[in-house]
């Protein structure tokens, strides 16, 4: 599933996964913008470069909270979060198997060998 999203006037990423704030219309009338998005996930397999000097700093620009890289030849899930001006500050590898604990909202267990995320959201 590919999720456009708006980074400015000029830049609309499609996103593999968005787990954005909830509203109202769903997103019916106008895309997510930074404001509303709590998480973008990635998956990649032959575009893990691109994703890791490109779409990542480009989310820590525009001030995504997390970027998580599924990186499925390695078997295992790059996380980033605290964005930077430039790029993530706080990153992390984890392998399959692990629970992570995310963003303040999130829970979530990760099983890569079915390449499932089981997400568990929590908004107070």
């Amino acid at each position: 599933m590919q999720s456009p999203i708006r980074l400015g006037d000029f830049s609309e990423p499609q996103a593999d996964i968005v787990i954005a704030r909830p509203r109202e219309d769903f997103y019916r009338r106008n895309h997510p913008v930074p404001a509303d998005i709590l998480l973008i996930i990635e998956a990649a397999e032959h575009s893990l470069r691109y994703d890791r000097a490109i779409e990542g700093p480009l989310y820590a620009r525009y001030g995504i909270p997390e970027y998580w890289l599924v990186d499925l030849p390695g078997r295992c899930l790059e996380y980033y979060r605290s964005p930077g001006s430039t790029d993530y500050l706080d990153t992390s590898r984890h392998l399959t198997g692990e629970i992570l604990s995310s963003y303040p909202h999130l829970a979530v267990q990760l099983d890569l060998p079915a390449l499932s995320l089981s997400i568990g959201v929590v908004f107070g």
